[in-house]
């Protein structure tokens, strides 16, 4: 599933690290009267290619089946390491 480019900006506008460069950037703007357009997301991008993975909420939904025996037990010879 791709995400699409509105999609992606939903899911940044809710993380810490993409808020305080939101902030920055504002403040950036109260101060000096702006911030171009490409310098600011040449930080957001900086920022998410040096750090960890954003997780997208249900991006491989209905992606994975669970087995029919998911909820009995597991054999003995599982616990106990046999072949």
């Amino acid at each position: 599933m791709d995400i699409t480019e509105r999609q992606w900006l939903g899911i940044l506008a809710y993380t810490p690290r993409f808020t305080a460069i939101l902030q920055e950037a504002r403040r950036e703007i109260a101060e000096t009267g702006g911030i171009p357009h490409d310098e600011f997301w040449h930080q957001v991008d900086a920022e998410y290619e040096a750090g960890e993975n954003v997780h997208v909420p249900g991006l491989h939904a209905g992606q994975a089946q669970m087995s029919d025996d998911f909820d009995q037990l597991l054999p003995d010879e599982f616990w106990n390491g046999a072949p």
